[in-house]
């Protein structure tokens, strides 16, 4: 009873990450979208009646992220560029691009090569990391729906950037055999970028919120984050595997200020 109760949860749950990744690449297309279209709609928007904002704005945000996965902590901070522009009396689509500094803090975690060592077999590499500490600076975008001006929901994702953390020597095994186990030096990969899925390099952070502004210059945010960290080896290891990744999926708690709002 128990396996198939797993089995029903993991049918719910991996879809749904993977619908999560999805919907992330797809916010961060409309997001450029909504920068290049800006002008125009904003040109545009003289037709609609609305008390929204119409001008671009600052944002400063802090961020507490929390997980229960190997007491994952992921605190983060970031400021960024919004763009407003009305598409309702009751609503408006928000463009945002901006800076993010993340800290990300786990007790330990097994990391796994990005793809099985055969096609189709499904067998990893892994890297057993201690005291994972990993500081990222990345620029990000994302896009966001306001409703009745006080509502937010929306979504970024950290595109490119930079990364630097704790290095030590990690537990290294090669296709779940204990004699190909040695230990190994390795350090976060120092460049970022997103491409898809597991080709993502080195650290990103992606968030997924329903935000209140209780005040015209504040507003509180909670949500989902999914964190993507890569550990690289000094030594090219069997099947010339050095690159060895982690997701991890945590609540989030954020408080944005705008201080020319």
């Amino acid at each position: 009873m128990f396996l198939g109760i797993k089995g029903t949860l993991a049918a719910i749950y991996i879809p749904l990450i993977m619908s999560i990744r999805y919907l992330t690449k797809l916010a961060f297309r409309l997001a450029i979208l909504s920068f290049v279209g800006t002008p125009f709609l904003m040109g545009q928007s003289d037709t609609i009646p609305s008390s929204f904002s119409r001008r671009p704005f600052l944002d400063f945000q802090t961020t507490l992220g929390f997980g229960t996965d190997a007491k994952v902590f992921v605190p983060s901070f970031q400021g960024e560029g919004i763009v407003s522009f009305p598409i309702h009396p009751n609503f408006s689509i928000e463009g945002i691009f901006g800076g993010r500094f993340n800290l990300m803090h786990v007790d330990q975690k097994v990391f796994q090569t990005s793809f099985p060592n055969r096609p189709g077999e499904g067998v990893f590499d892994t890297l057993q990391v201690e005291d994972v500490r990993v500081f990222s600076l990345n620029l990000h975008v994302g896009l966001a729906l306001r409703f009745w001006e006080k509502w937010s929901v929306g979504t970024d994702i950290d595109l490119v950037g930079w990364s630097f953390g704790s290095r030590g020597l990690f537990l290294y095994e090669s296709e779940g055999s204990t004699e190909s186990q040695s230990f190994q030096w390795a350090s976060p990969e120092p460049f970022n970028v997103m491409l898809m899925g597991r080709n993502d390099r080195g650290s990103l952070n992606s968030r997924f919120w329903l935000g209140y502004r209780f005040h015209k210059k504040w507003e509180i945010q909670g949500g989902l984050a999914i964190v993507h960290i890569i550990y690289r080896t000094d030594n090219t290891l069997a099947f010339e595997n050095d690159r060895f990744f982690s997701d991890y999926k945590t609540g989030f708690v954020s408080v944005a200020y705008r201080p020319f709002n």
